[in-house]
């Protein structure tokens, strides 16, 4: 039986991503794991006309900034004494969840699906998808509960 000593559980910050937190924490704390958060900052193509290379690497830098500060609350909120570690990537998300993956030799990756719907899914992929069949590890990917207050 495969035992998992170390999670990576990927974050964009949304609602939907909380339920793969929530996952991994109670996983992390029923087999004594330790845990790998992940956050990917994505690459956004600002328009090269309106701004400079000075204003881009402002914004890259900020993003950063901001992410890392959410990351770490993150951790703080959800994880309090298990063992959690930030992980702030930049780029393609499923491609740096799978390198982090690789990197910190995690067990287990767990994620949350967004359900884009099939229209979404069909045009721009789905990050779960691409992580599934590029993980070194074995994936939980985790759909999250529908608000029924709508």
């Amino acid at each position: 039986m495969t035992t998992f000593k170390h999670l990576l559980v990927a974050t964009d910050f949304s609602k939907a991503s909380e339920a793969g937190i929530r996952t991994a924490r109670d996983l992390a704390g029923q087999l004594g794991a330790r845990v790998s958060v992940v956050h990917v900052c994505e690459e956004i193509l600002l328009p090269m006309i309106f701004t400079t290379e000075e204003q881009r690497t402002e914004f890259h830098e900020e993003s950063l900034k901001v992410s890392r500060e959410r990351l770490d609350a993150c951790i703080h909120e959800h994880f309090g004494d298990l063992p959690a570690e930030a992980r702030l990537r930049y780029g393609s998300p499923a491609a740096e969840i799978v390198a982090c993956a690789r990197e910190v030799e995690a067990d287990l990756v767990v994620l949350a699906s967004h359900g884009r719907g099939s229209v979404g899914q069909l045009v721009f992929g789905s990050t779960a998808q691409r992580v599934i069949h590029s993980a070194p590890c074995p994936t939980v990917v985790v759909r999250p509960q529908e608000d029924t207050a709508s």
